[in-house]
This record gives structure tokens, sequence and C-alpha cells, in this order.
């Protein structure tokens, strides 16, 4: 934590916080199962071969999502109420929403710093129980899970109850931050269009919910490029603390992607899961290390799974009925490596809805599986994650 005085700045704290959970995960090495065999070259295919078959019906997937069911998780969904989408500054993951279901001041403390944020406010207070400096962090770790506009900024108090917003904060050497809110409100502005813009591209209000992470998920892929430094994967990945770069990740870049169009793994893992949340749907990060590694029909998916040991990242969605193991990366390097044949190639999906035993084709987990989740409980026992028994 930067201290001046009695002034505490969060968002360094919150990045550490960060990083100690992440390190815990990536930190294991796994041992692969055999050795690889020879990679296929682009000629033998684009087509990549789906690891299963999806028995859905087609008419299932026309029906609209019953809003009436998820009134508790869903405040504000402008595709029901206004056929269109409308960015929400206070988006908040509904398996956030169930898990702080007891506790309604993290929830009113995180949104306060995403409107306070979102309206380029240079400060806030906060009254009464809001001043609980623990309720205070909590609510900021979500704020920070939830918002991309969050991790552009720094936030500092001398007294836990008038906070201080600085925006895209360059830090001297005496610790103090001096920032810019009208670059702030340029950049929010454009990042904000490009979020609406590629939502009511692709999605309709007639969409369900799985029907939204499918088509934001293909949209994604399709516009965003991962930014591949291998070479230095594996130095970055057995540190001590392996995660510390990757979690700083948290910053300018989601807002500035829609200028670069480029990620990083985790950046990019986080973007998909930020428009999950601004479509209402339930989901949750994973990560997972593995006793072996199936080879697959990627060369790049393969090279990143024999530098980092079986070791990734990826999604679960839920339709509110059913789970799914839904790989952003793996489909995106995948679509990578086929547009070296076919610039206009789209993408397969084959990654999207695996069941657990589907997703046992790529990588065979052990049960150490980690959760990004506000319960602390979940985050290190695999026995509290919700198991996915079909394919989509």
């Amino acid at each position: 934590m930067r201290t001046s005085g009695n002034n505490a700045s969060f968002t360094r704290v919150l990045k550490k916080s960060l990083s100690i959970l992440l390190s815990l995960v990536f930190s294991f090495s796994f041992l692969m199962a055999g050795g690889c065999t020879e990679k296929a070259v682009i000629e033998d295919y684009p087509e990549m071969s789906s690891p299963s078959t999806s028995d859905t019906d087609d008419e299932t997937r026309e029906e609209a999502p019953d809003s009436s069911e998820n009134a508790p998780l869903v405040e504000f969904d402008s595709l029901f109420s206004e056929g269109r989408f409308i960015y929400n500054p206070e988006a908040i993951n509904p398996t956030y929403k169930k898990e702080l279901e007891n506790k309604p001041l993290t929830v009113s403390i995180a949104k306060t710093i995403m409107n306070a944020v979102y309206n380029l406010d240079t400060e806030f207070v906060l009254t009464g129980d809001e001043k609980d400096i623990h309720e205070f962090e909590k609510g900021f770790k979500l704020a920070c899970w939830s918002s991309p506009l969050v991790n552009c900024v720094d936030i500092t108090t001398d007294d836990y109850e008038t906070f201080t917003i600085v925006y895209f904060p360059e830090y001297s050497d005496d610790g103090s931050a001096e920032g810019n809110v009208e670059e702030a409100k340029a950049k929010f502005e454009e990042y904000e269009d490009f979020v609406e813009g590629l939502i009511n591209d692709n999605i309709t209000d007639t969409d369900n919910y799985m029907q939204r992470a499918e088509k934001i998920y293909k949209a994604l892929i399709e516009e965003i490029d991962i930014e591949h430094d291998l070479e230095n994967l594996d130095i970055a990945v057995f540190q001590t603390n392996p995660m510390e770069e990757t979690v700083a990740g948290l910053n300018y870049a989601f807002v500035d992607v829609v200028n670069t169009k480029k990620l990083t793994m985790w950046e990019f893992v986080q973007l998909y899961s930020f428009f999950l949340t601004e479509l209402n749907v339930e989901h949750i990060t994973i990560f997972g290390g593995g006793t072996a590694y199936n080879e697959q029909e990627c060369e790049i998916i393969n090279d990143y799974m024999i530098k980092l040991k079986g070791t990734w990242v990826w999604t679960l969605v839920t339709d509110g009925d059913n789970v799914y193991n839904c790989d952003i990366l793996m489909d995106e390097m995948a679509l990578e490596e086929q547009r070296k044949g076919k610039e206009d190639y789209e993408s397969d999906m084959i990654y999207f809805g695996m069941s657990d035993k589907t997703r046992k084709e790529s990588i065979i987990f052990t049960n150490r599986r980690y959760a990004m989740t506000m319960n602390q409980a979940q985050q290190t026992q695999s026995a509290n994650l919700p198991t996915c028994q079909e394919d989509y």
C-alpha cells in the first residue's frame, strides 16, 4: 500500500492481492504425460474437427431469456426493456451477486465507485457503515472485477469517508499521482461505443443468455488478437510471483483495446468476462492445472501448452440449468492459425460449451481448479465448483 501521511492508495493494494491469489494458482508445475507428436500443418486443415457435436435443439436456442426468472440478479437489461443494448456502468456479474446476497454493503460500495468513475467524478463520499475499510476493500475489488473503467484510476483517502479519484494516473517520486480527466472522458466514451457497437451488431433482444455468451465469444475472437510472447512466457510462469505483470494488465489496456485490437492472454479472458457481465450472463473465470495435455490440431495452442505444462485459464458459463466450459483462448488461437491459410476464416468455436468430459480431450485437469470469485472458499476448493455434465 502506498501511503503519504494518512493517505492510502487502494489501486496498488488490490493488484498485489490479486497477484498473491494468482501466483498461488500458477506456481504449481504440472508434468505432462507423454510427448508430443509431429505438428499438423495448415494444409492438413483449416476446418478443425470438433471434440463433440451438440444435441441442443435449434428451437430451444430460439427462445428468449425469461427475465422474470432472473429478477433478483438482473436489475437492468436494456435488451429486454429497449430492444437494443445500452452500456450499463454498474453491471455486476450475476455469479458475484449470488455470492454477495447477504452482503449488500459490498455491492453498494462497488456501484458507488463504478458510477463515480463512469461520471468522471474527482471524488466521492461514503457514510455510515460504508466507511468500514474492510467493506470498502471488498467493494473496490468487486468494482475492479466488474468494470474496466475502474482499472484506469487511482483512488486515495485520508479518512475513509472522502475518496479522491485520479484518472490515468502518473506517479511522481514521492508517490503522488496526477491524472487527466479529459483523456479519460475521450477513452471512456470510445470504449463505451465499442462495447455497444459490438454487442448490438451481433446480439438481438430475442437471444437467450447462452446465445449472448456464444455470439459475443465469436465476435471477440474475430475482432481482437492475442499478444504472443512465447519466448518469455516460461519465465513469467515460473517466477516466485509469476502473475505480477499479468495482473498489472488490470489497467488501461481494456479501454485501449478499441484502437490496439490486441490484449495479453489474461486480459483477453477478462475482456470476455466484462462483456458477459454487461450482458447479465452468469459466469466465472477458472484456473486449472493439467496432468496431461492432448495435442490439438493447432500448433499455437500446442506451443503454449508445452510452455505452461498444462496450466490454463478459461470460463465457466451457465444458462441457469447447465454449466459449460468455454475456452476463448484456445478458440482465438485456433482461428489465428486457420487464418494463416484463409484470411476471412470464421471461428469454428469448437472449445465453446464443453462438458467436463469434452474438456478432457484438450487437457486432463487435476482436482486443483481455482475460481476468480468473491467467495474465498471457492478460490481454494475445487469441490465447490460446478460440474459441466453435457455439451452445449
